[in-house]
């Protein structure tokens, strides 16, 4: 057994992934002990011809924690068990934390290790006391920089970094994935290359391996990975930034784009219609909203305005929050300096890739460069109110904190919320 991965988890289901060694059946063992016992079993399953078996766990209580193990030829694999813990119901006041970060695997002039990483930052998040529902992972997942249509190259990538140069179940990377569940997109680096775009000629193979290996919410569209899900009332969507991206070099203008028609359409659907009681939406993706250099928003700046055009028709502005990464610091913004949509934006990164410097954008102060970084958004949900914290950690250490709260009124208005505030910890 190797590679096994949980995700896509809701009240009531859970989407886990794995290598097995051998084409015979595989069922998913589940059970609230942590020895496994009176268990439900799902499947059996036939592995795909790389070996993949995946299985959908169904029928499960909601907020309620689970073990799990893959039973592979007769015999439940226990070396590589795994939990997760189910996602309150949808539409309730649910309060929640969960866990975001990007980038993990490069050094100055090169890349960590197999430009996979093992940082004992993955450690950290896996056992950190707020015990988060979710790993959001915002992009650069691994450094390969595969540009070439090459299935096994990105198949590969997501063996080592599973894994990690052989130390299996107990690599850090596997083992936060099989404990907390991962909704992840991408970015350059684990899409195809260093500030790729639609056009690079490793986007069918990242598309295909991503569908084959990785535990992912519902995806809308064959040739992307954005997706949508819930927690409670608060809705998560995650952009994918790369799929239908149009060249930097081109002219701005109606039709350069980041995201695509479709994936505009797309999102303005869910944003209309979410499926669910909504109060609060999180915006998840892998490139800089106030960034400057080409690979951010700053190039794409008339779909910016569109999209934030967007999200004020929508009536969601006042009620939002965003997560980003890429450039590798910490940053928080609580609003007022984001001149595109005065909604918090929290930037969490790098999990172990080379520093970036200082700059002083960000309302809350300057940013902070290093290793070993991430964050931790959390939503205090009383049925009245809604309290949204964003924190960046360093390790162990909280870095700086900011908190937006909605009230009653405010949710029910739709009007801009109370004026947020900045802690420094």
């Amino acid at each position: 057994m190797s590679n096994l991965w949980v995700g896509a988890t809701t009240p009531t289901t859970a989407w886990v992934r794995g290598k097995v060694s051998s084409s015979a059946s595989v069922r998913l063992v589940v059970s609230e002990s942590s020895n496994l016992s009176s268990p439900a079993y799902f499947g059996p399953v036939a592995p795909t011809s790389e070996l993949v078996a995946s299985v959908e766990a169904t029928g499960l209580d909601p907020d309620t924690q689970y073990h799990f193990a893959f039973e592979h030829n007769s015999v439940v694999d226990t070396d590589w068990q795994g939990s997760f813990r189910t996602h309150p119901l949808l539409g309730e006041p649910g309060s929640h934390t969960v866990a975001m970060a990007t980038c993990a695997g490069s050094v100055a002039g090169g890349f960590t290790a197999s430009a996979v990483s093992n940082h004992p930052v993955f450690d950290v998040i896996r056992t950190h006391p707020l015990s988060p529902l979710l790993m959001i992972h915002g992009g650069d997942l691994h450094y390969r920089n595969i540009t070439t249509n090459t299935p096994a190259s990105f198949r590969a990538a997501y063996d080592d970094l599973l894994t990690f140069n052989g130390q299996g179940a107990s690599a850090r990377q596997g083992l936060l994935y099989r404990h907390m569940p991962i909704a992840s997109t991408w970015d350059d680096q684990d899409f195809g290359g260093n500030d790729s775009h639609a056009g690079s000629p490793a986007r069918p193979a990242a598309q295909q391996v991503y569908r084959e290996r990785v535990p992912h919410f519902p995806l809308a569209h064959a040739d992307a990975i954005y997706q949508a899900w819930g927690i409670g009332r608060t809705l998560y969507l995650m952009s994918d930034t790369r799929s239908f991206r149009s060249d930097y070099t081109d002219t701005d203008g109606p039709s350069k784009t980041m995201l695509g028609s479709d994936q505009k359409a797309w999102m303005e659907s869910v944003l209309t219609a979410p499926g669910f009681d909504a109060q609060h939406l999180v915006w998840i993706m892998s490139s800089q909203w106030m960034g400057t250099s080409n690979d951010t928003w700053s190039y794409y700046a008339t779909e910016r305005d569109e999209l934030v055009q967007m999200l004020g028709d929508t009536g969601w502005l006042p009620r939002m929050c965003q997560l980003s990464g890429d450039v590798h610091s910490l940053a928080i913004d609580s609003g007022t300096g984001n001149s595109w949509g005065n909604f918090p934006v929290y930037m969490f990164s790098s999990l172990d890739s080379t520093p970036s410097g200082t700059t002083n954008q960000y309302d809350s102060g300057p940013t902070k460069g290093g290793r070993g970084q991430y964050g931790t958004l959390q939503v205090h949900d009383n049925g009245r109110d809604l309290a949204v914290t964003g924190t960046g950690w360093i390790m162990q250490q909280p870095w700086r904190s900011h908190t937006s709260t909605l009230s009653r009124s405010t949710l029910a208005r739709h009007d801009p919320p109370p004026a947020s505030h900045v802690i420094a910890l």
